[in-house]
């Protein structure tokens, strides 16, 4: 059986378009693709300033390097962040420890993550988002060691994460996730804090209050009671 070469030629063709294909789906691979160590020049795209703050005693870029090269040469150096559900289980629990400051670092990380994911090659904010969700792996196991920081509001001093602990969270699902969150109402709360801060401005201001007596102490005027009520469109007594 006879091929013409106008065949060969295609076929050979589309052999080079799926491997470049498959190349350049490969998350962190090095040109070469034999090396066991991660291209860390993906994330020159953004400088991280973050590290210094979450981990001090790191000397890369991120906190957990040996352990990101194993968890990813593991994967054949594939993305870990690629299905979307994965991504919106992960942020609004990193948004809340940002917002509780009990973790030094964590805001400026947000943003060198939301930076990283607007470039065109992803690979970069796929490396720091592993990174950063040890980093919180490791913050909710210290919480359980000693939860009184949420109470006094001092900060979360991390330890060393092992890489059993680590891989222990790996293959990545949402149920994983989910079960660092520590309580069930934490999505619900969320929801309803989203939707408070979403709600228009109160138009109550100091020019619809008005204040005709002086309020004695440990006792509030009938007539104040009424125009609060009004003000506010609560009628009942």
């Amino acid at each position: 059986m006879r091929c013409n070469r106008k065949k060969i030629s295609t076929l050979i063709g589309s052999v080079m378009t799926i491997s470049a294909l498959l190349a350049s789906g490969s998350a962190l691979a090095t040109e070469n693709g034999a090396s066991s160590d991660l291209d860390w020049h993906v994330l020159d795209g953004v400088t991280v300033n973050s590290t210094a703050s979450l981990c001090s005693n790191s000397t890369v870029k991120v906190c957990n390097g040996g352990i990101l090269n194993t968890l990813y040469a593991k994967n054949n150096f594939m993305p870990y962040w690629l299905n979307l559900a994965l991504v919106n289980a992960i942020m609004p629990q990193l948004q809340a420890l940002a917002d509780s400051n009990t973790l030094p670092g964590m805001k400026q990380r947000l943003k060198e993550l939301k930076k990283l994911e607007a470039l065109p090659d992803e690979r970069g904010f796929d490396l720091l988002l592993t990174d950063t969700y040890l980093v919180y792996v490791d913050y909710v196991h210290q919480l359980m060691l000693d939860p009184r920081p949420l109470y006094n509001s001092q900060p979360v001093k991390l330890t060393p994460l092992t890489l059993k602990m680590a891989q222990s969270y790996f293959p990545l699902t949402v149920q994983k996730i989910h079960s660092l969150i520590p309580s069930s109402l934490f999505v619900p709360t969320m929801d309803v804090i989203n939707r408070l801060l979403n709600l228009p401005a109160n138009p109550l201001d100091s020019s619809n209050v008005h204040f005709d007596e002086i309020v004695p102490f440990g006792g509030i005027p009938y007539f104040m009671v009424v125009k609060w009520r009004q003000c506010f469109g609560i009628w009942a007594i």
